[in-house]
Order: structure tokens, then C-alpha cells, then sequence
């Protein structure tokens, strides 16, 4: 495509850029991979996170109006043409704005993750965010229990959401061996993410089919009732 803010092989494109800014770091750590320019990384970054503010698609004038730059609507979409194209956004049927893909919610948590060491306060608050409030993290995640114990080869994914209304969507993004982040968007809008283990071995397709298993049978059903259909449906399969 002309003009590409993209580097399809991470080494070519005369807007490639090694130095791009760590989608989710705020220009602190190490450099994404040779993949965006740094105008495509903010543009990435920015929509990523009000789509984990919101849930919902994210348009240009949206982003035109949030990113510490100045660009125009009309050049922002021609980013998010390009992003679309390398597979980290797409564009629901139903709307003109663009969400994430699975890859580019996984590249946004890589920069986001892998900053380096990280200033106590910064810890904190990293912890305060994972954590219900007024809670540990530990025990938020302790007490939520197996939410799909015996599924996908016995995964036993835990979630912990502040709220128990009704759920829209449930997104599972692996970051590894043995991690996952989890995206959680209730009915009213709010959305919740946080990193979660998984077993070891796990592989991406489990979590995808996990994924789908859910979100078939949220119908806005709140998390409790949730995790009652998936034990029915566990010893249902016994």
C-alpha cells in the first residue's frame, strides 16, 4: 500500500522505524519491534485503550481528538487502513470505527509489559488496576475460583470483575507461556482487563476457543450465572 506506516518484514519501508514508540509505555523502555513508526505506535496505542475504556469501536475523530499529536481525521484513517491491512485492527460490520485484533492486543501488552524495571509507584498503581478495589490481588483472583475448570484440556482461567452485571463480550489474549490477559466488557460499557496463568503447554487456539465458548453463551448474563452454565455444561460432557 502507499504510503504504509508499516514494515510487513520488520526491515524494509522508508517509514519503518526501529525506534518506535513502546505501544502502552508512554515512550519509557525498550522500542516495539521494527514493525510501526512511531506515528502508527500512538495511533495503535491510543486506540487500544479506549477501546479498553469503552468496549466499543473506536473511530478517527475520536483519536484525533485524544493523541498528544496533531493529526488530521482523514490521516488517522489512512493509519488505521494500514493497521487493518497488517492484521491488528478490524472493522465490525455494524460500525465505522475499528477494534483491535487478538495480535494487536497482544502487541500493545507487549509494550506495555516489557518497560523494564518499573518505579514502585508505578507497581503500585499497575496493582491497584488488577486488583478489586480495595483488595490485594492476590486475593481478588484467589477467591474467584475456576471459571473453566476442565475445559480446553483442564485450563483452569480465573477472573475476579469489580461489578457483577450483566457481561457483553470476554476476550482472552495470550502473552506467553503460562499468561493471558483477559478483557472483560460488561453491558454498561465498563471494561475491566487483567493478566491471569494459565496451564503450562496451554496453546493460543484453546484460549480462542475458549473465548468463543463464553461469548456464545453471555446472552448479558452476569459472571456468576456464568460460571453455573459452564459447571452444567462440564458434567453434562462427563
Amino acid at each position: 500500500m502507499a504510503g504504509s506506516h508499516l514494515s510487513r518484514d520488520g526491515r524494509s519501508g522508508a517509514d519503518a522505524s526501529v525506534n518506535a514508540t513502546p505501544i502502552g509505555g508512554r515512550g519509557r523502555g525498550p522500542a516495539l519491534p521494527p514493525v510501526l513508526d512511531a506515528r502508527s505506535s500512538a495511533i495503535l496505542r491510543e486506540l487500544v485503550e479506549q477501546y479498553m475504556e469503552t468496549g466499543e469501536p473506536v473511530g478517527s475523530r475520536t483519536l484525533s481528538r485524544r493523541l498528544p499529536m496533531a493529526l488530521s481525521p482523514a490521516t488517522i484513517r489512512n493509519v488505521m487502513a494500514d493497521l487493518t491491512e497488517a492484521g491488528l485492527l478490524f472493522a465490525p460490520h455494524t460500525s465505522a470505527g475499528r477494534l483491535p485484533t487478538d495480535q494487536g492486543l497482544r502487541l500493545f501488552v507487549d509494550g506495555l509489559l516489557n518497560f523494564g524495571d518499573l518505579a514502585d509507584e508505578d507497581r503500585e498503581a499497575i496493582t491497584a488496576a488488577l486488583a478489586a478495589n480495595g483488595r490485594s490481588l492476590e486475593d481478588t483472583l484467589a477467591e474467584a475460583g475456576s471459571l473453566l475448570s476442565g475445559l480446553s484440556s483442564g485450563a483452569g482461567l480465573v477472573l475476579a470483575p469489580k461489578s457483577e452485571g450483566p457481561v457483553k463480550h470476554i476476550d482472552f489474549v495470550p502473552l506467553g507461556p503460562g499468561r493471558a490477559l483477559v478483557v472483560l466488557v460488561s453491558a454498561d460499557g465498563h471494561v475491566e482487563n487483567r493478566v491471569i496463568e494459565t496451564p503450562a503447554g496451554l496453546p493460543p487456539s484453546a484460549l480462542q476457543q475458549a473465548s468463543n465458548y463464553l461469548n456464545a453463551r453471555l446472552s448479558g448474563r452476569a459472571l456468576s450465572e456464568l460460571r453455573a452454565i459452564v459447571a452444567a455444561d462440564i458434567a453434562a460432557d462427563r
